[in-house]
């Protein structure tokens, strides 16, 4: 037997996974052995820059721009001492490498803690040692140039990592109202908005670009006029969530610039917009009256009023092949007598949920009945809510009734109490149930349930995963009870 034969060459497959094991009990010592050879300098520099798969900017003291100094610190440190005033030109040295940028998974800013962070606040991550001098007034809250202030090393940092993300799964952008800068940075968070969204890394993404836009309602205009100049050309993903805010709204939005922003976005396939805020909804409902067409359009979320009929036939007509759906509803002022929920038509539906701020009239909106002759996933939210017992069952009934399907095999729900005629509701309405998640405020007594399930039965239900959860925690007397209910066993996720 030869050399060979008694030490054979293990494949690199092999070789990762002992590197694994070795990492795992030796921590970071494990870049102690990267210079073995081509094989394990791989493996130690993919070790090295998994902290840097997420870049978090939304507070101004986190981890990332933990990681930022982090990064290279004897660098940053060398340069730190050298010269106070030009310490965060450091921050780039890590950077620098594409092949860190190219880690990067997950990237979330925020306009006004970009501002904060450019008014010192980096500084305050520094050992006392490093920290340079303090100055009064920080540098952006007085009087400043705009130019001055998007030239900070910061700034330059971020423009020099971007261009160099080729895996980004999820880009993040938050633009909230802060009372310190509403007035004397509002020049400035506009530039720095267009500036990141003007280098939006999702031109060659592995994966499907999305983007996450989170907006004050206040600062919406301010979000499209930007979105209006942006390349959103091979953008399939976008999530706008505009919060309620409680200042007033910073000019009026324009629903010719918002319909000129939708006609731009054809190749979206994924389509995200929720709205606390009624007239922020109101206009975004309004993009669906316009013969505004997304052809590849397949998954929508979006919070609606459900009293204009010319949007739901819009959509019924214009998204005839959507196959997930999820409604927001809200409700203007004392407004309870919506138009039927049977007005939206969709027979390519496979996942629907539905979500209600307010309860409407159940006599009119469960009117008729859902045509959803291919749907599987059904989540209802805050739907079964009811105060009393006698407008629970009511409303239960009604509800699956309006549902009432062979196809659903995943359902999801809340109620306000668990009780056996609950369970007894949804087997007649969806007889081929697979998996089923209850979220229950409340319940009856553990005993009289127990009585009123022994010796009951559930025929035609084949649930291999149910999780029955009251007050937030998985009720494992509950899930046990209908366990003893079912031909076959239940399994309870710990969650």
């Amino acid at each position: 037997m030869g050399p060979e034969a008694a030490h054979p060459e293990l494949p690199p497959e092999v070789w990762r996974r002992i590197l694994e094991f070795y990492q795992l009990r030796n921590g970071n010592k494990f870049k102690s052995i990267c210079q073995v050879n081509r094989l394990f300098y791989d493996f130690a520099m993919v070790y090295k820059g998994r902290r840097f798969e997420t870049l978090d900017l939304r507070l101004p003291v986190g981890r990332g721009t933990t990681n930022l100094l982090r990064a290279r610190w004897v660098s940053c440190s060398t340069i730190v001492a050298e010269n106070h005033n030009s310490w965060p030109s450091g921050l780039c040295l890590f950077f620098s490498n594409p092949w860190l940028a190219e880690r990067l998974k997950s990237i979330y800013f925020s306009t006004s803690t970009l501002v904060e962070l450019m008014a010192g606040g980096l500084t305050f991550l520094l050992p006392l040692s490093l920290r340079p001098p303090p100055t009064f007034p920080l540098p952006l809250l007085g009087s400043y140039d705009v130019e001055a202030a998007l030239a900070h090393p910061l700034i330059q940092c971020i423009s020099e990592v971007l261009p160099n993300v080729k895996n980004l799964h999820e880009y993040v952008v938050t633009v909230e109202y802060s009372p310190m800068y509403a007035s004397k940075h509002s020049e400035l968070e506009r530039r720095l908005l267009r500036i990141l969204l003007a280098q939006l890394p999702i031109g060659g993404l592995a994966s499907t670009p999305r983007l996450q836009l989170h907006v004050d309602s206040c600062k919406f205009p301010l979000l499209l006029d930007e979105l209006l100049v942006a390349d959103l050309s091979t953008l399939k993903v976008l999530y706008i969530t505009a919060s309620h805010s409680f200042t007033r709204l910073r000019g009026a939005i324009d629903s010719t610039k918002l319909q000129a922003l939708f006609q731009r976005l054809a190749p979206l396939e994924s389509l995200h917009i929720s709205s606390g805020d009624y007239a922020v909804a109101a206009h975004i409902n309004s993009i669906f009256d316009n013969d505004i067409i997304l052809p590849k359009l397949r998954r929508l979320e979006i919070t609606m009023t459900f009293d204009n009929i010319w949007s739901i036939r819009a959509i019924c007509s214009n998204y005839p092949m959507m196959t997930v759906l999820e409604l927001n509803l809200i409700v203007s002022g004392p407004r309870r007598d919506p138009l039927p929920l049977s007005a939206l038509d969709l027979p390519n539906l496979h996942v629907f949920t539905l979500s209600m701020k307010w309860h409407m009239n159940p006599t009119t909106f469960w009117h008729g009945q859902f045509n959803s002759p291919h749907l599987r996933t059904l989540r209802l939210v805050k739907c079964l809510k009811e105060p009393q017992r006698r407008d629970l069952r009511y409303t239960t009934t009604k509800i699956c009734g309006f549902f009432k399907s062979e196809s659903i095999t995943h359902l999801e729900t809340d109620v306000s109490v668990l009780e056996k005629y609950v369970l007894d509701i949804f087997a007649a309405s969806f007889p081929k149930l697979r998996t089923l998640a209850i979220r229950a405020e409340g319940r009856q007594g553990i005993v009289r349930f127990e009585e009123e399930m022994r010796g009951h039965t559930f025929p035609g239900w084949n649930i291999h995963e149910a999780t029955l959860s009251v007050a937030g925690k998985v009720d494992q007397q509950l899930v046990a009870l209908l366990r003893k209910c079912l031909d076959q066993p239940v399994l309870a996720p710990d969650t």
